[in-house]
């Protein structure tokens, strides 16, 4: 529903339940008017403790609230690399109100460092933003999955890809990338810091019923990995 009360369809392009985010895409032909406004994207890995914050949103029922406060700190995903210094979350004592969800979180330029995810019981006052640059990460990954499905009749061969897995231990994933890749523990480990970067890493390109195979051996491990079609080989 627009600000100006319009309804319009979207279509679901993805959902990421481990950072509780959807990507939509609107139905124009549902009367939205064409074009929409936008906001640019900052980089949500340069923004420093003391930045400003304005966080925007509709808590209840209330239409285009903004606070404003500062960057207080940052939160990275507790099993990420050493090497991995990129923040997931943006925290700060702007107000995050039940029903703010998903709106975006502003630096002092005007440009979306974050997206409004949840606050904590604990730690009043303080608001947990989603990065910006981990939402970019992730409609990269829908754009590359979108060209990949457009292009499934052309392939004989099948990508695997290794998701970023917050349900199972690194070392359970590297033996089963040893079991059935048979991968050293330096090649698994670039592996998974790659799906954890980039939300999804590729394990290698096979035949399609062997690629196939592959990634129903990961699943049926509980691990989470999927098979996509791939161009052939050039000749």
């Amino acid at each position: 529903i627009l600000s100006n009360g319009t309804k319009m369809g979207a279509t679901l392009l993805h959902r990421d339940k481990d950072w509780d985010i959807a990507v939509l895409q609107l139905n124009a032909s549902d009367g939205g008017g064409g074009a929409f406004p936008t906001v640019p994207l900052g980089d949500s890995d340069a923004a420093e403790r003391g930045d400003w914050a304005i966080a925007m949103g509709n808590p209840s029922d209330q239409d285009n609230i903004v606070t404003m406060g500062v960057v207080t700190g940052f939160k990275r995903n507790n099993h990420a690399s050493l090497l991995d210094r990129s923040n997931d979350y943006l925290l700060t004592d702007a107000l995050v109100s039940p029903g703010m969800s998903g709106g975006p979180l502003l630096n002092a330029q005007g440009e979306v460092v974050g997206v409004n995810t949840f606050i904590r019981s604990d730690m009043a006052g303080m608001g947990f933003c989603l990065a910006v640059n981990r939402v970019r990460d992730i409609l990269e990954l829908v754009e590359k999955q979108r060209k990949s499905q457009a292009l499934d009749g052309l392939h004989t061969r099948g990508e695997v890809w290794l998701y970023n897995d917050r349900f199972n231990t690194k070392a359970r994933i590297a033996a089963m990338l040893a079991e059935i890749f048979k991968m050293g523990p330096d090649e698994s480990e670039q592996v998974m810091m790659e799906a954890h970067k980039s939300g999804r890493a590729l394990v290698g390109t096979w035949d399609r019923e062997e690629a196939e195979d592959f990634a129903k051996r990961l699943n049926e491990a509980d691990i989470l990995a999927e098979c996509t079609p791939a161009l052939p080989p050039a000749s």
